[in-house]
């Protein structure tokens, strides 16, 4: 980009052809030709290999002065804007955004910060495409902004997928809480006639609801009706995950325990819903295998803090003897190694240990609070 915008002076080549719009450069070549004028000098070779290599992108480029005005476009954006040389990047935007971005873009232009946002593009005939926008800082040798290069990347079949995505995930959602109130609808429509069982349909009942609120963690993004004021610190979503497996009170004999411990964090959406589902996972593995399908079973959840990370141990005790580490890796396993590890780029270590299964988390805090 930058060596397109010097190679005029180094060349000295006539202006004509640094014009980037094609139509305009043939129209100042015939204008050229009409008045008996010579033609213009050709591209050297370098210039137009980098030419052609910008419109073989498949990116709308740009670049700009240092206020902000265009100095060069390739032809995919023409394609995609129209003939018209516009004076801004901002006026393929839609109407709505135009403002808000040209403002924002001027706190770059100050600050030389790299600008980074997805935007609605209003196509020449009308139709919108969701593009993500980048632009980049020009410098010379001493540090001084000269200029901006930018592009504009198609995300549109992407904006698209994830609306989808989102759509099935929330009836997905609503058709499990549909599910829970059916079968906690059943439970007391048959314990109506039966005293004895009444305290039994609402304890089952309670871990029913818990389930259900528990499930809310689980999803991308709240829907309509279901409960969004979730808590948005650890210990809540711990509290929310493992109230299903808590013991009952009106139960008499022993129950498997769990307690937690550790200091607290403020965590955020994205983040809760990838541990939600790796700490649902654990409780539900606990509750068919390890410490709470037994009597004495306890299961402690311990967190620790240093200047960087989150560590949280999930240690379970009193449950069946464990052997060694399985035959092959488990669902609940790979499941925390994906859900984790990429997104949040934490560590997840098991020790399977005869007194009970050992789970070591380590992440960043800086990726749990974004």
């Amino acid at each position: 980009m930058r060596l397109l915008q010097h190679c005029d002076a180094i060349a000295g080549l006539d202006p004509d052809w640094q014009v980037p719009n094609r139509r305009a450069r043939l129209a100042a070549r015939t204008d050229r030709a009409a008045a008996g004028l010579a033609p213009a000098k050709p591209e050297p070779d370098f210039v137009a290999d980098h030419r052609a290599l910008l419109n073989a992108q498949p990116h709308l480029v740009w670049s700009s002065d240092t206020v902000g005005h265009l100095t060069y476009c390739n032809d995919r954006w023409y394609n995609f804007a129209g003939a018209g040389h516009a004076d801004r990047w901002t006026r393929i935007l839609h109407v709505d955004e135009q403002a808000q971005a040209w403002a924002v873009w001027q706190q770059h232009l100050i600050s030389g910060d790299t600008y980074e946002a997805e935007h609605r593009l209003r196509r020449h005939d009308g139709t919108v495409h969701w593009a993500l926008a980048r632009a980049v800082a020009l410098r010379d040798c001493d540090g001084v902004i000269t200029g901006w290069c930018g592009t504009f990347t198609d995300i549109h079949a992407l904006k698209a997928h994830e609306a989808q995505s989102d759509f099935l995930a929330c009836e997905l959602n609503h058709r499990i809480h549909n599910i829970f109130a059916v079968v906690e609808a059943m439970l007391m429509m048959s314990s109506r006639d039966e005293p004895l069982a009444r305290d039994f349909a609402e304890a089952a009942c309670a871990r029913i609801k818990a389930l259900a609120r528990a499930n809310d963690y689980m999803r991308p993004s709240p829907g309509p009706g279901m409960n969004e004021a979730l808590p948005a610190t650890l210990h809540g979503l711990l509290q929310t995950v493992l109230a299903p497996y808590q013991p009952d009170p009106m139960r008499q004999g022993r129950q498997p325990a769990i307690d937690m411990s550790g200091p607290d964090l403020a965590i955020g959406a994205a983040a809760a819903t990838l541990l939600a589902l790796v700490i649902h996972e654990l409780a539900t593995n606990a509750a068919k295998y390890g410490a709470l399908a037994c009597a004495g079973g306890q299961l402690r959840v311990v967190t620790a803090l240093d200047d960087h990370q989150l560590h949280l141990v999930w240690t379970e005790t009193g449950g069946p003897a464990v052997a060694g580490p399985p035959s092959r890796q488990g669902f609940g396993t790979l499941l925390a190694d994906r859900a984790l590890g990429l997104p949040l780029g934490a560590a997840v270590k098991h020790a399977w240990a005869p007194s009970g299964l050992v789970v070591t988390i380590s992440v960043r805090r800086d990726r749990l609070a974004n």
